[in-house]
């Protein structure tokens, strides 16, 4: 899956590609993506390697009003490392 960043005169300013998905639990997770500047094709990687699944969140989390509060992290047992 890819998607593009275009600039005012519809050119490609940057390309975001998901490289690699992997199934955790039942629940899709996205693996690894990449960023490529198009201007000097740099390429930027993000691989994720852990998530904490199966957590809930109150809706009152995502108020720009409560922002500035701490969310305490997950226990290590929580983490799925793949």
């Amino acid at each position: 899956m890819e998607s593009e960043l275009l600039g005012n005169n519809g050119e490609s300013l940057k390309t975001f590609s998901l490289v690699e998905l992997k199934k955790v639990s039942d629940q899709w997770i996205m693996r690894t993506i990449e960023v490529r500047d198009e201007a000097n094709r740099s390429k930027t990687r993000l691989a994720i390697n852990a998530a904490a699944l199966g957590r809930s969140f109150s809706s009152a989390l995502f108020d720009p009003a409560t922002l500035p509060e701490q969310l305490s992290a997950p226990a290590d047992g929580e983490i799925d490392r793949f």
